[in-house]
């Protein structure tokens, strides 16, 4: 079992840059190699899968297949696939541990098993060697540090990262919690999503979390 100290070095070590691009070449490579397998498809199903997603007007029809309802809670989460290309902050990020407790603003349901590590304060620096504060980051993460939660948030500024994931928005379906829309990423075991409720940006990214799990705590979030 991992102590908290050794998840905090996990954290501090998360966004290591290097590692991450060569994470995401490796996932690229093996969906080339994935794409090539499924180019090999007889073209007869190929025409089968195409009439079927014309209506009788010729155009194409696309109707979000949610991954997890919840209609007693109004939530409606679909899954879409994330291009996973690496492209990193221009600015230059620092993240360090709130030394002082922080006003709660939301009250967020994690999984039992995840305990809080700590809350985060992400600042910039600037050319002249000072810093502004950014945002907050509230970091759950189980005892072995394989389930994670990372809730960044700001009522002032949207989150920074590190490193984030260039999206392609135009075939994109929204989830929806409530009267709130937005949409919500899946790249294999990771999920994350980004939107504004109650005055608030948000950024969260969760790590080998369930579908389930991720409704409850958008809907403990978003009223």
């Amino acid at each position: 079992m991992k102590t908290k100290k050794v998840i905090k070095e996990m954290f501090n070590n998360k966004y290591n840059r290097e590692k991450v691009k060569e994470e995401i070449i490796q996932k690229e490579e093996k969906k080339k190699r994935e794409y090539v397998k499924w180019a090999l498809v007889p073209i007869s199903i190929l025409l089968i899968v195409g009439l079927a997603l014309l209506g009788g007007n010729g155009n194409k029809i696309l109707t979000p297949n949610y991954g997890f309802i919840d209609r007693n809670k109004n939530t409606f989460l679909y899954f879409n696939d994330a291009n996973p290309i690496m492209k990193e902050n221009n600015n230059r990020v620092i993240t360090t541990s709130a030394n002082t407790s922080v006003e709660k603003w939301f009250d967020e349901v994690v999984p039992d098993d995840l305990e809080p590590i700590g809350v985060y304060m992400v600042y910039v620096k600037k050319n002249d060697g000072q810093k502004t504060f950014n945002n907050y980051i509230n970091y759950y993460a189980d005892s072995e540090g394989m389930r994670s939660i990372n809730i960044a948030y700001s009522k002032k500024y949207k989150p920074l990262r590190d490193y984030y994931y260039v999206l392609e928005d135009t075939n994109s379906f929204s989830s929806k919690v409530g009267d709130t829309e937005f949409n919500l990423y899946q790249d294999e075991n990771l999920y994350f999503t980004t939107f504004y409720y109650d005055g608030i940006y948000f950024d969260i990214e969760a790590h080998n979390i369930s579908e389930s799990e991720i409704a409850t705590l958008l809907s403990s979030i978003i009223k």
